[in-house]
């Protein structure tokens, strides 16, 4: 659903807010520091890594959280870093490279299941260096970009996959 501005909620929140505007104005309200629970909101920057036609992606492993589930490298921007440094650590820590350079390619907010609000920056990196090897995935692949439907990616991801098939 979208509300002014092209801003994304989540279902249950335009519910909840819907809910909350029929109530008698006498009626009591949860406070801003109690909504916080409720609402988990953060950023995750991912990065669109080529080799020549193919792009990489990664599996979780089975003992995570999403586990088995398909996703591109990268992770959670701590509080204060940008976008790029947090990029950069990611791929250092999961895949082994240094980044040197990498563009937005698009960014979105998708709202898991649990209550998890989360905005995801894409990022193709056009340059590293080193040698990718998986640190903590359960496998990775480098796929052509027209068999990216055939893999279970988090749902999060699926905005992404659609934009770059249909190319």
């Amino acid at each position: 659903m979208r509300g002014f501005r092209g801003t994304v909620y989540c279902n249950w929140r335009t519910s909840l807010t819907a809910a909350r505007n029929l109530l008698p104005s006498s009626a009591p309200r949860r406070t801003q520091g109690s909504a916080k629970r409720f609402l988990a909101q953060m950023e995750v920057v991912a990065a669109l890594i080529y080799r020549g036609d193919l792009l990489l992606v990664c599996q979780r492993s089975e003992n995570g959280s999403f586990p088995l589930k398909w996703e591109f490298p990268g992770g959670k921007v701590e509080k204060g870093e940008q976008h790029l440094t947090a990029l950069r650590r990611e791929l250092r820590e999961e895949l082994g490279i240094e980044v040197q350079a990498a563009t937005e390619f698009l960014r979105h907010k998708h709202c898991y299941p649990n209550g998890a609000e989360v905005e995801l920056l894409f990022y193709r990196v056009v340059d590293y260096s080193g040698a990718v090897v998986n640190r903590v995935f359960r496998q990775i692949l480098w796929v052509e970009i027209q068999r990216l439907n055939e893999l279970d990616f988090l749902d999060g991801d699926l905005p992404l996959i659609e934009k770059l098939t249909r190319r």
